[in-house]
């Protein structure tokens, strides 16, 4: 895990999209701890296709998967990518793409 002052700012992240009998509803939203880095980036999205990322966000080991909304600062975003981290004697973390 990433020591706290590591993670200075918050995002929400949004579960994945619930199908119930009045249609798609968003998923439960948590709040929780991260570096928000504004940099222009070009990643791979879930099909394969390069595409430009204009933040990405480091965070504690958590599942998220592209397509999931997540909220920076007022705004929503959707995820391209995600990267999960698991190292065995150092800080494993998640950082995803926006």
């Amino acid at each position: 895990m990433l020591p706290a002052f590591m993670l200075p700012q918050t995002i929400t992240v949004h579960g994945p999209t619930v199908e119930t009998v009045d249609g798609p509803q968003p998923g439960e939203p948590t709040t929780v701890p991260a570096y928000v880095e504004r940099k222009h980036s070009l990643v791979r999205d879930h099909q394969g296709n390069e595409v430009v990322s204009n933040t990405s966000a480091w965070l504690n080991p958590l599942t998220i998967e592209p397509g999931q909304t997540v909220t920076i600062d007022g705004t929503d975003r959707v995820v391209i990518a995600a990267e999960h981290y698991e190292f065995p004697r150092t800080a494993s973390h998640t950082r995803i793409y926006l």
